[in-house]
């Protein structure tokens, strides 16, 4: 549709992502916290830790959604947005914005069950809310049927649509699906202080990640347009590929989390090595198929816009590299979930800010701006930063060290 919204969307979904790792703080505990809870066969301080996080999440997504509403300009130009961008994405961001508190009791709605090992449910409905999303794009950003042509807000306005749909249908199914009474207003400091000691570190290993990501964007953003054009194609197309990552992580964190609430640590530590093993040729296949594919996809989405030539060669020169890159990401997003299922959250946090800080952010800048190496070097300096916490994870899981730091057997108010 416009080529420029592209960047400017990229720049504002780069403003929320930055503050909405904050919300993993409750999201992240929560789910960690009830699956070694019912693995424990504890289900009342499952329950209550639910309903803290619950609560939790949606007055920290308040305080986001305020700060956000404020300052979207100075937050944009924090991260270099070019000036010309920067209109379009806050018409952008002044909508999204609404789905923050709706995204936060989703997440910690999505993790309850995900522990409770029902996550098709969540499938089912994501499926269903990012079709209608899918749909109200083409409706909306075109003006069709004779609706208004909303452009770039016209995408905000589904995104929103679908966060809402998402939110109020998990709310719903929830108890259903569970078959009990789910929901309470009832308050545990000891519950809260759980989910605070898990998902503070694992937040501020999210966090660290969002604001090397701003260094990373700083560097992107003095980039040539065709550059930033093909950035952004770019992980429009990985994101097909790292989901498998995250798929094999959050199951084998959730499975981890039970096993380790039932003292089950050798059954744990063959679960996670296994869930790598079955996840990585399904990521070798894939990148081989974009490396032989790759200039067709990305023809088909670039051949409206102003260069497309200069665009596809930015874009096809990184598919190489995928391999290194993809690989890292798998191994760090399943090893470093089932470390924090077992309660080991130091650990990945400060590996992340050594490594994210001198490979990812300042790797961007030298290999990709001072070397010149361009959209290839700020690429090259991401995967440096993947493979690093990858050789740095499996030697902690193989350690053992993060056996014996369950919090399910810990006194609650339960009793």
């Amino acid at each position: 549709y416009n080529e420029k919204f592209i960047i400017s969307m990229n720049n504002a979904n780069q403003v929320i992502q930055m503050l909405n790792v904050i919300l993993l703080i409750s999201s992240t505990g929560v789910g960690i916290v009830i699956a070694q809870y019912l693995g424990a066969k504890k289900q009342n301080d499952a329950k209550l830790t639910f309903n803290n996080g619950l609560i939790f999440s949606f007055i920290l997504s308040l305080i986001l959604f305020i700060v956000i509403s404020i300052f979207n300009k100075p937050l944009l130009t924090l991260i270099q947005c070019p000036t010309e961008y920067i209109d379009n994405a806050v018409k952008y961001i002044s909508i999204v914005v609404w789905g923050i508190p709706l995204n936060a009791l989703f997440n910690v709605l999505s993790a309850n069950l995900r522990s409770n090992k029902k996550p098709g449910v969540i499938t089912i409905i994501a499926i269903i809310s990012n079709l209608i999303n899918v749909i109200l794009n083409f409706l909306l950003i075109y003006g069709r049927f004779g609706l208004p042509e909303l452009g770039i807000q016209g995408a905000a306005v589904a995104t929103l649509t679908s966060q809402t749909l998402m939110c109020i249908s998990s709310l719903i199914i929830t108890p259903i699906v569970l078959k009990q009474k789910i929901y309470s207003l009832c308050f545990s400091l000891p519950h809260l202080k759980q989910i605070l000691k898990i998902g503070l570190p694992s937040a501020l290993e999210s966090i660290c990640y969002t604001f090397s990501g701003l260094f990373v964007t700083a560097a992107v953003n003095k980039l040539t347009d065709a550059e930033m054009l093909a950035r952004s194609y770019v992980n429009l197309i990985v994101i097909y590929i790292y989901q498998f990552s995250i798929a094999f992580g959050q199951a084998n964190a959730i499975l981890v989390g039970h096993d380790v609430g039932e003292e089950n640590y050798d059954i744990a530590k063959k679960r996670t090595h296994k869930s790598f093993m079955i996840c990585a040729p399904i990521l070798i296949a894939l990148i081989i198929l974009l490396n032989i594919f790759g200039k067709n996809v990305f023809s088909l989405l670039i051949k409206d816009i102003d260069n497309p030539t200069e665009v596809l060669q930015f874009a096809t020169s990184i598919l190489p590299w995928l391999f290194l890159y993809e690989l890292g990401r798998c191994v760090n997003l399943i090893y470093i979930n089932a470390l924090k299922a077992t309660g080991d959250v130091i650990f990945p946090l400060i590996s992340a800010i050594i490594s994210m800080f001198l490979c990812s952010s300042l790797g961007s800048w030298v290999l990709g701006i001072f070397l010149n190496l361009g959209f290839l070097g700020i690429f090259l300096a991401q995967a440096l930063d993947e493979v690093a916490r990858a050789i740095l994870m499996l030697f902690r899981w193989s350690k053992n060290k993060w056996m014996n730091k369950s919090i399910s057997n810990n006194k609650t108010c339960e009793e």
